[in-house]
């Protein structure tokens, strides 16, 4: 098979959307003006992330953008997949309260009571934000729960906000691992994990080069239906790079 037509079968029948989820690229820039110790970590950014995504506007509080009930318990829950508090619960909501609070000081989010019920306000974002496919984080939602659930959207999420689909811009994702570790304080080892679980479960389209020599290997990433925008510039790359494509 040629590789650079591996993903012309997509031509028909991907889901195409309109419609995107956001996440303000301020989560990725925060942690410079922070402390050491009041830095966010990896499983606090990309819970913020989670709730980004979840949030939808509620006349209540005059159309801002809200996760309704997301008290600890309800949020864990959710993550989680389970109706029963059992096993390691404690541990695991205590983790959720902790970085709830810590995104609060920051005033990352707002938390507000109605009647009986916590809310989570997310601010607005008019700018430099990345979009999120639904496509792509309701599949990670849909097969993926707990700790990696969260730690797959935050990594997508980081990708995705190192391009922005536009009429001038490159929906392709050229930016390595170490780039995106950086943007949520982990490691390169970890993102390359989560990486490869996209990859593995066809969340994400994706070309591996490497240089002339072979020396230097590089993945290039885009949305599934952005497929064609990806073949199209490693095809540009390939001429005008002398690059050759692995995978």
């Amino acid at each position: 098979m040629n590789l650079i037509t591996k993903y012309d079968s997509y031509k028909e029948g991907l889901p195409k959307t309109e419609i995107y989820g956001i996440v303000d690229k301020n989560i990725f820039q925060i942690n410079f003006d922070l402390e050491v110790n009041d830095k966010l970590t990896f499983d606090e950014i990309s819970l913020f992330i989670y709730l980004s995504y979840m949030s939808s506007r509620a006349t209540i509080y005059n159309g801002k953008r809200t996760v309704i009930g997301a008290d600890d318990v309800s949020l864990y829950k959710l993550i989680y997949k389970t109706s029963k508090l059992a096993g390691r619960y404690q541990e695991k909501i205590s983790k959720i309260h902790k970085s709830l609070n810590h995104l609060k000081r920051l005033r990352l989010i707002k938390s507000m009571l109605y009647i009986d019920r916590e809310d989570i306000i997310i601010p607005d974002v008019e700018d430099n934000y990345g979009r999120l496919s639904p496509v792509t984080v309701e599949s990670i939602i849909k097969i993926s729960k707990g700790d990696a659930l969260l730690k797959h959207i935050g990594v997508y999420a980081a990708m995705k906000s190192t391009v922005y689909a536009g009429s001038t811009n490159t929906s392709v994702v050229e930016k390595n691992s170490k780039y995106i570790a950086h943007m949520l304080n982990t490691t390169s080892t970890t993102v390359d994990r989560h990486l490869k679980w996209l990859r593995d479960n066809k969340l994400i389209c994706y070309f591996l080069c490497a240089s002339e020599k072979g020396t230097v290997r590089k993945y290039y990433y885009a949305d599934l239906p952005d497929w064609e925008n990806l073949r199209d510039n490693i095809k540009t790359k390939i001429k005008r790079e002398h690059i050759q494509l692995i995978a």
